[in-house]
């Protein structure tokens, strides 16, 4: 009797560490990516450096990068620089970077499409893309 009792004692010891064992372990599901902003011809969208903005026909615009290429504070400079956009365009025939500056070239066409740039600071750009 009392080597029955252990054998009991033991197996519900058992039941109860192996249940732990058993017992499932969440998984961490990562969220959706966010959806890529979207942007009608003609308006005007503001773009963060690194940011993409896509049109319903699959074309995106990405601002890679802002040049700034102004005349710095107390130095005589040639001439007074600008800031200026580095993009990335892409469409199904394939992608090419162009720059849109303050001063060189505030607009410029370039797959099918007009680019203007509307404003710019160092972390931003607003630009009108028909």
């Amino acid at each position: 009797m009392h080597f029955i009792k252990k054998i009991l004692i033991v197996s519900a010891a058992l039941s109860v560490l192996g249940a732990g064992c058993l017992s499932p372990t969440p998984v961490k599901v990562p969220p959706p990516p966010a959806p890529k902003p979207t942007a009608a011809y003609g308006q005007s969208v503001t773009l963060k450096v690194g940011e993409t903005v896509t049109f319903s026909d699959g074309f995106s615009v990405k601002l890679n990068a802002i040049n700034d290429s102004r005349c710095g504070q107390g130095h005589t400079c040639i001439w007074a620089g600008e800031l200026a956009a580095e993009l990335l365009i892409q469409d199904k025939n394939g992608s090419e970077t162009i720059r849109l500056g303050t001063i060189t070239k505030p607009s410029l066409s370039a797959r099918g499409h007009d680019f203007v740039l509307k404003d710019i600071t160092e972390t931003s750009a607003t630009l009108i893309i028909s």
